[in-house]
């Protein structure tokens, strides 16, 4: 099996630990492991790092995520989703239209403040977030800075929600973000604005980087496919690292390079200099990412081959 990134699209009422441990098994390798965690009940482009190419990870993780998802309108919940164990009907619910969804979703582009929610996976004090949740204990959940580029709202009604079967408004978004963005936080924040409570009632990881939901592969075709056939769909590292400049060495250098003897400018330098990230060819291929430093050497910051 081949070293590099499957794009998954992970379905429904299932984990992103439970996808990893599927393709261990029919691919018959030990070291994979996913990258950004989809909550069991959201679906779409889940990247599966394979053998060396899991030494990128950092990188793909720092990629633009884009989300489509549903809100829906006048409720609240434990989990800022309709899969918690408690949600209730707003007090403070409220006629909305489209345009108010609209108006409130400005003020959400830019870099800002976002407090996750309280079940998720953020340690505090080496706990997780939802350890803390699950016991019934207060805990002071800081805010994070995010990024959110657009905040474009697709579609505006009213539906029967069956969680509380009540007819709720309901709007669906398509949310472009930075990592560490909880759309369920902003479904959560966006009904606060609007004073109707809101929590969030679907989600699809659309694009996560270079990966796209068009070229994902599900589980199942997967399952029943031969290795030579999955192998076709794995993306060597070189691939996804879209937002990297590329440098080509010679042997000499790429022996260095290798070994992690930094580079002085004239043995790397052309005119992708100025990126600080790079990534690394040799006569034989891709060996890896490179730094570049202030003084303008290139050192190893991960080497894939």
């Amino acid at each position: 099996m081949k070293d590099g990134i499957l794009n998954i699209n992970k379905p429904q009422d299932m984990t992103s630990f439970d996808v990893v441990a599927i393709l261990r098994k029919v691919l018959g390798v030990k070291r994979i492991g996913h990258l950004g965690t989809l909550d069991p009940m959201a679906e779409g482009v889940l990247p599966i790092a394979i053998g060396k190419a899991a030494r990128v990870m950092d990188y793909l993780d720092s990629d633009t995520k884009e989300y489509v998802a549903e809100f829906v309108f006048g409720i609240t919940s434990d989990t800022d989703d309709i899969w918690g164990e408690n949600i209730t009907l707003s007090d403070s619910f409220k006629e909305i239209s489209r345009e108010d969804i609209e108006e409130a979703a400005k003020g959400f582009i830019g870099v800002i403040e976002q407090i996750p929610p309280r079940y998720a996976a953020i340690k505090v004090d080496g706990r997780k977030l939802y350890e803390y949740a699950r016991a019934g204990q207060e805990v002071d959940v800081k805010s994070r800075k995010i990024e959110i580029a657009s905040f474009d709202v697709l579609d505006f009604g009213k539906r029967y929600v069956e969680e509380v079967q009540a007819d709720l408004f309901y709007t669906v978004v398509k949310v472009v973000c930075s990592k560490g963005t909880y759309i369920r936080s902003l479904a959560r924040d966006l009904g606060n604005i609007l004073g109707a409570g809101g929590a969030m009632s679907a989600l699809v990881r659309r694009r996560s980087g270079a990966l796209k939901i068009e070229d994902a592969i599900s589980v199942e075709t997967i399952r029943n496919m031969e290795i030579g056939e999955i192998e076709g769909f794995i993306k060597g590292a070189e691939e996804v690292l879209t937002g990297f400049p590329s440098v080509m060495l010679g042997e000499w250098e790429s022996r260095l390079f290798r070994n992690g003897v930094k580079l002085e400018a004239s043995q790397w330098h052309n005119e992708n200099a100025g990126s600080e990230l790079y990534k690394v060819f040799g006569p034989d291929g891709f060996i890896g990412v490179g730094r570049e430093y202030d003084d303008g050497t290139l050192k190893a910051d991960k080497v894939l081959a």
